[in-house]
């Protein structure tokens, strides 16, 4: 209602603008007060004419994408672009968590053969030893 009553009173005040006789500002000198005032308000009529038009031009243009099928598909891919982002990052967890334990596996597969080696044993007794002579000898 309250869209009706102010297109109808933007409808009548451009029709009013339009009848309305233009301002004529060349009966006035052009270096005087009276012609400055004169082109100022001719300028003021004619933006808010331009302001009116752009106004009308806007609701017109919101009217017609609020009942077009643009507006349903852009919903729609909305809802469907949180779809897939939320299908991405279960996916992308999943796939985190395969890489983890594989890590892990390989880890404690790397640790399990440096125990069993003879490399273990020989940095123990280095890291033991005080001097060189020390980790030389042959036990």
């Amino acid at each position: 209602m309250i869209k009706v009553v102010f297109f109808l009173i933007t409808f009548f005040i451009s029709l009013s603008n339009s009848i309305a006789e233009e301002i004529d500002c060349n009966q006035f000198d052009k270096l005087s007060a009276k012609y400055v005032e004169c082109s100022a308000l001719k300028l003021k009529e004619k933006s808010k004419d331009l302001k009116n038009t752009a106004v009308e031009k806007i609701d017109d243009g919101k009217k017609k994408f609020d009942s077009s099928v643009l507006k349903e598909k852009l919903i729609q891919f909305d809802k469907l672009s949180a779809k897939y982002v939320e299908c991405s990052a279960l996916k992308l967890k999943e796939k985190s968590k395969d890489l983890k334990n594989t890590a892990v596996e390989k880890i404690d597969d790397g640790k399990k053969k440096f125990d069993s080696s003879v490399l273990k044993e020989k940095l123990i007794k280095f890291k033991n030893s005080k001097t060189l002579s020390e980790f030389m000898e042959k036990n």
